[in-house]
This record gives structure tokens, C-alpha cells and sequence, in this order.
């Protein structure tokens, strides 16, 4: 089973794309999601 890892973008950051590569490169799953979202999915 693959860890999933959310993260989490909010206006104006940068960021956010090279988290989702880093957490891609440790081996995990990332699930990018909005700061209003109101679930984890």
C-alpha cells in the first residue's frame, strides 16, 4: 500500500508543485488539495 500525502496549496504560494514532486520522488501518492477544500479525498 502507497502512502498518500496531501499538500496543501494556497493563493500566492509556489511551492506547492515542488512538494507534490518531492512526495512523488519519496515513493508516496500526492493529493494536492485547495485550502478551502472541506475533504482530505
Amino acid at each position: 500500500m502507497t502512502a498518500r500525502i496531501g499538500v496543501v496549496t494556497f493563493p500566492g504560494t509556489l511551492d506547492d508543485t515542488d512538494a507534490l514532486r518531492a512526495v512523488r520522488l519519496a515513493g508516496a501518492e500526492p493529493v494536492p488539495l485547495w485550502h478551502r477544500d472541506e475533504d482530505l479525498r
